[in-house]
């Protein structure tokens, strides 16, 4: 139990494992091993290389995650932002936004889903060169010469921003 202190971990090829810690934030970085964390923090930063990123519990504030080859997976409650970058990975996240929070996520080659409250409140702005965009609300403009698609909605009350951005994954929004 490491509370209000930093949690700091470099591995290269060990897998890391954290459960029922609650530092003030935690920076966690791996390069081929998976990093599997379950912690309450308001404040964490976790890059990978080719590992796979798991990270869920009591996630609040600011969460900043990025990958090459490996996947990232989050489950994470009232974010004020989220940064997520990857690759080839594919990313999954179930989130929920605090007041006028942000998400940003993109990628080269891998899928991402975002799964969020019905309820959310944001601008959405979602762009992919090759892959295709699924979402609940808002409408997919291709473009008329060539390869490329965007969609732009507003849910709720617009509070928020939800930026994602491809250039030959996938992007699915879910409203649940």
């Amino acid at each position: 139990q490491m509370a209000g202190r930093e949690l700091e971990i470099d591995s290269v090829s060990g897998n890391i494992v954290v459960t029922a810690s609650s530092p003030g934030e935690a920076q966690i970085e791996s390069v081929s091993g998976d990093a599997t964390l379950r912690i309450t923090t308001r404040k964490a930063q976790v890059s990978s290389v080719s590992g796979d990123i798991r990270l869920s519990g009591g996630l609040t504030g600011v969460m900043e995650l990025e990958s090459v080859s490996g996947n990232i997976e989050l489950g994470a409650q009232a974010l004020n932002k989220l940064a997520i970058s990857t690759v080839s990975g594919d990313s999954t996240l179930q989130i929920a936004l605090a007041s006028a929070g942000t998400v940003r996520a993109d990628t080269v080659s891998g899928d991402l889903l975002l799964t969020m409250p019905a309820n959310t409140g944001a601008q959405l702005a979602v762009e992919s060169f090759s892959g295709d965009i699924t979402s609940p609300v808002g409408k997919v403009d291709e473009e008329e010469y060539g390869p490329g698609k965007s969609l732009n909605a507003r849910l709720g009350s617009g509070q928020g921003t939800i930026k994602l951005e491809s250039f030959s994954g996938d992007v699915t929004l879910l409203l649940k």
